[in-house]
């Protein structure tokens, strides 16, 4: 797991009082990692030769034609603004210009504010300096983004203005690579004031329409820290950054500004952001997805292990350097592919019963519990059963049984004595990098919700089932999907019970938290879409027990008001029955063992990962091997279409995680 930050200049600032790092050197690593990460991009992406070194390890038989052509001229474009971030752009110019040691290649460094920190000011001097002595070529566009300067130098003459945005619109137009580096993670999206700046709008259009590659230098410009609601925020993380008790959000005022007003002024969408030292929450946001593209952490000259954990450091050594600590108690993680702990068998003197019983209530829409009860088997469960006794007649007469899967009517195998309570600590588990061993931990854990459209009579037997349970044993392990989200009778088993999944998708998210009180009638759909992050841990706020995981194109999950993303998501994963297959995950990771958080957790990476496997990989050798040879997963004739992944199919591509 990697831990980011609402705000990370405090770390900074942290880091250089604790460490003695200065902000000198960490900008020249910052920017050295974007720099080799552009001279990377060139050479895979553009087919540029960063160095004469690749020359030598051409085949003999390589016409030098070809490779000339290869090292056609190439422009990369740094845009720069007055603080920090355009410094870090500036650094980045002149180490990539060392890197491609004067080959055809052409840096052009463009200054777009008037400068207003000491460093920017520092390393755009350095630049001017080099003069004709680098491939590296700056323009003086300072007045562009500052609306007073511009509208006087266009009082002056406006014939140079109109003839220097063509200029720059012709410098962008001609680069293969851009990178924005205007505004960085402190600019404020409060005031909302690049929406009226006439230039920023006619940057905006010039990029949508350009086919370069894109960069972004730590966050998209336009993008803020806190994303949503701000005075939703303050009503959950107080001023030393800790969360604090609230009762409703009913005063919550609702921005009139539009849906998605908090991110209209980004710049535009891009292939790579390169974030600086830790990752920003922002970032993460879903709606961002496909604007922020792929995000690479550039590491600042020390391990990050010593950055993200500056706030620990003993308070009297804070306290002589007069430094405030408040806003980095991060409780916010990212996960990782490798943070995955699959329910692997170790243990050879075991039987079925040594990995647990997933049971699955089927509700009218019984499909549903099929393919989560599939799931819960294919990962690891001894048994997967199917409980039918809540349905009417009709419905398990026209029930289509699936051969693995046990069916029963009888109550006796919801017994509340057969839910054996386990404590285990998975997440010491995945810090460590080691595997489950469930065998030691079997119980049986209970799935509800999937397909139920129950009527009342039925809701009515179910809930007395579920509390006679957890009035037996609250640790019984239970996960809750799709229709519970919109019964009121839910939040009675969520005070009782202490291990229980939750798995809304925004909608059904919108009505859990009606039903918690935390949100009223006024609050609708986009509310929920613009402040997931923040509602999350308002709801773990509330009940700190449960593990809530709120499904999108990023996943978010929460417990203990900590925060974890999943950013593995795919789009083929846009399926009815997704869902059921994840929550089938959850139940047998929690049959064999594993607390709520890390079932949600384990199961969110692996339902992600595998959806991602069978759309990049070869299908044939995905269905028959567990070894896909890389040439044919190289063949994209073969691998399945994102829009071709149905739940089964995720189903078998899990089996050879």
């Amino acid at each position: 797991m990697q831990e980011i930050f609402i705000d990370k200049r405090e770390c900074d600032k942290m880091c250089k009082e604790i460490y003695g790092v200065s902000s000198e050197i960490m900008m020249e690593n910052a920017g050295g990692f974007l720099a080799r990460f552009i001279a990377k991009i060139l050479k895979k992406k553009l087919g540029f030769l960063e160095s004469r070194f690749y020359e030598s390890l051409l085949p003999t038989n390589y016409k030098i034609s070809n490779f000339n052509k290869q090292k056609d001229s190439k422009i990369i474009t740094f845009l720069c603004g007055s603080g920090d971030n355009g410094a870090d752009g500036m650094v980045a110019a002149r180490i990539l210009d060392s890197i491609l040691n004067n080959q055809k290649a052409r840096i052009n460094v463009i200054l777009l504010k008037n400068i207003k920190s000491d460093l920017c000011k520092m390393q755009w001097e350095i630049l001017a300096k080099f003069g004709n002595l680098s491939s590296i070529r700056i323009f003086d566009f300072s007045y562009f983004l500052d609306s007073k300067s511009f509208e006087k130098a266009n009082v002056d003459s406006k014939k140079i203005t109109n003839y220097r945005i063509f200029k720059l619109k012709s410098l962008i137009n001609n680069s293969d690579i851009i990178i924005d580096c205007v505004f960085g993670s402190g600019f404020n999206n409060t005031k909302s004031t690049l929406k009226n700046n006439e230039n920023y709008q006619i940057l905006r259009a010039c990029l949508s329409q350009n086919k370069a590659i894109k960069i972004a230098c730590d966050v998209p410009s336009g993008l803020g820290n806190k994303l949503g609601n701000l005075e939703l925020w303050s009503k959950i993380i107080s001023e030393d950054s800790k969360i604090i008790e609230s009762s409703n959000l009913d005063s919550i005022n609702i921005s009139e500004s539009g849906e998605n007003a908090d991110i209209c002024d980004i710049l535009c969408s891009f292939d790579y952001t390169i974030s600086m030292g830790s990752g920003s929450l922002s970032l993460y946001d879903s709606r961002l997805k496909d604007i922020v593209g792929k995000i690479k952490i550039a590491p600042l000259g020390f391990s990050k292990i010593y950055y993200d954990n500056a706030k620990f450091i003993e308070s009297k050594v804070i306290e002589s350097r007069n430094i405030s600590n408040k806003n980095t108690e991060s409780r916010f993680y990212i996960l990782q592919k490798s943070d995955l702990v699959l329910p692997k068998r170790k243990k050879q003197d075991s039987n079925k019963g040594s990995f647990g019983n997933s049971y699955i209530i089927c509700g009218e829409m019984s499909g549903a519990a099929t393919l989560a009860a599939k799931a819960a088997f294919s990962f690891g469960a001894g048994k997967s059963i199917i409980y039918t006794g809540l349905l009417n007649e009709d419905s398990k007469k026209s029930l289509i049984k699936d051969y693995e899967i046990i069916y029963s009517e009888k109550l006796d195998i919801l017994e509340s004595k057969n839910f054996k309570n386990t404590e285990s600590n998975f997440i010491e588990s995945n810090s460590q990098k080691t595997e489950s061993n469930s065998q030691n931990h079997a119980q049986n854990a209970l799935a509800i919700g999937m397909g139920a459209a129950f009527d009342k009579n039925q809701y009515e037997k179910l809930f007395a089932i579920l509390h006679s349970i957890l009035d037996s044993n609250p640790h019984t392990p239970l996960i809750f999907d799709a229709d519970m989200f919109y019964q009121n009778k839910l939040i009675e088993i969520l005070k009782k019970g202490e291990n229980i999944a939750l798995t809304p998708h925004p909608k059904e998210f919108l009505s859990l938290l009606k039903l918690s009180e935390i949100l009223n009638i006024k609050q609708d759909l986009s509310f929920v879409l613009e402040n997931i992050p923040a509602l999350a841990l308002k709801f773990s706020q509330k009940f700190p027990q449960i593990t809530l995981l709120v499904k999108g194109a990023n996943t978010f999950i929460t417990h203990n008001r900590n925060l974890y993303i999943n950013p593995h998501g795919d789009v083929s994963l846009a399926k009815g029955g997704s869902g059921d297959v994840l929550s089938g995950l959850i139940v047998s990771l929690m049959a064999q063992g594993y607390d709520a958080l890390n079932a949600a957790i384990n199961a969110s990476l692996a339902h992600a990962l595998s959806a991602k496997r069978i759309t990049k990989a070869d299908s044939k050798n995905i269905l028959k091997s567990k070894k896909p040879t890389n040439q044919n997963c190289k063949n994209k004739k073969n691998k399945y279409a994102n829009y071709a992944l149905s739940p089964l199919k995720i189903i078998e591509s899990i089996q050879i995680l």
